[in-house]
């Protein structure tokens, strides 16, 4: 999905510098933006960093930078599972990508990534149980509304476009609007 990749320690201050730089230039081109730290974020106790979001995946990324011995890293965010959107509580099986209050529904992404390598998924899958429907609306007290339809059999949405009026963009390269009653696609274009 994203053409970013995991470093696990920088070899010199000057690669460090250098990965900096074309982190500016990605963000100065419109390729990717600098988002709020979450400073509780801190698996294996590394807390910090500056955080950046590819505009193509959603993903966020966050840059640790050296401090000796510590050589830095640059890693995806792990999504968290447990969500709270305007006083609504939410705990799910898989991590979130986004979470957002919508005319008192709230509507969740769940990270595609969260699940499709999951091997109990895959599993599933295998035995023809239904794809896992990643957009959904909860009401203000937990309970479920709907999960979107998708545009093909098999699909999963990764990025939200646009929160009001909702539009997604799905892997099977299709850009829906959906009605935020009902989770019914209104619109679906296909861009490639």
């Amino acid at each position: 999905m994203s053409d970013w990749y995991e470093i696990q320690g920088f070899v010199s201050p000057g690669e460090y510098e250098r990965f900096v730089e074309y982190l500016q230039e990605q963000v100065s081109s419109g390729k990717a933006e600098e988002v709020p730290a979450d400073p509780s974020y801190g698996p294996g106790e590394l807390f910090g960093g500056r955080w950046y979001r590819s505009l193509a995946t959603g993903e966020v990324w966050r840059l640790v930078p050296p401090d000796p011995p510590f050589t830095g890293l640059w890693e995806r965010v792990r999504a968290a599972r447990n969500v709270t959107v305007a006083a609504t509580s939410l705990a799910l099986d898989y991590g979130v990508r986004d979470a957002f209050d919508l005319d008192g529904r709230v509507i969740v992404l769940i990270d595609p990534d969260a699940y499709l390598h999951d091997p109990e998924y895959e599993q599933a899958r295998r035995r023809g149980d239904n794809p896992i429907r990643n957009l959904r609306a909860y009401a203000a007290d937990g309970e479920l509304l709907w999960e979107a339809e998708f545009p093909e059999a098999v699909d999963y949405y990764y990025r939200i476009v646009s929160r009001q009026p909702l539009v997604v963009l799905s892997f099977s390269s299709y850009r829906c609007r959906i009605d935020p009653e009902t989770g019914r696609i209104t619109e679906a274009e296909f861009t490639k």
